[in-house]
């Protein structure tokens, strides 16, 4: 299992929250990949009703496999990162990535160089008459460039 993995699906939980069918289904794909812990048998098993139950034994099962914790500041890098990664190898559009990495990192972080070009992105997506193609390919080099 990659910690770089589990460190995205911490930070995903932290700031996007995940469905309680999301939160099952990781825990059955994980268990059936071969990774076994008390914890992430729990989370598997957890009724999907009780979401506050299901979220304590989520991040037990995180730390049982051995996902980094992360801090309000960690969080937002690591979100940003799966975020890029995500545009970059097509699980979502890369203006849809900026404007994740905005609202989940930038924001969050006071707009820090680094993550200062995609704020200016999601600036010119935003303006009436912008090239949405132009936008996704700028959008798209930036995540590159960020990762």
């Amino acid at each position: 299992m990659n910690l770089d993995d589990l460190a995205d699906t911490r930070a995903r939980l932290m700031l996007e929250g995940m469905d309680p069918a999301v939160i099952y289904f990781w825990a059955v794909a994980t268990l059936e990949a071969g990774a076994d812990t008390p914890a992430l048998r729990r989370t598997a098993a957890a009724d999907v009703r009780d979401q506050e139950a299901q979220r304590c034994e989520f991040h037990l099962a995180l730390d049982e496999l051995g996902a980094p914790r992360l801090n309000e500041e960690e969080v937002g890098w690591q979100y940003a990162r799966y975020t890029a990664r995500s545009a970059v190898i097509g699980e979502l559009d890369a203006t849809r990535a900026a404007r994740r990495i905005v609202w989940g990192a930038a924001d969050p972080l006071g707009a820090p160089k680094q993550l200062r070009p995609f704020v200016d992105a999601v600036k010119e997506a935003g303006r009436p008459g912008a090239d949405e193609n132009q936008i996704e390919a700028m959008c798209m080099r930036l995540a590159r460039e960020y990762l």
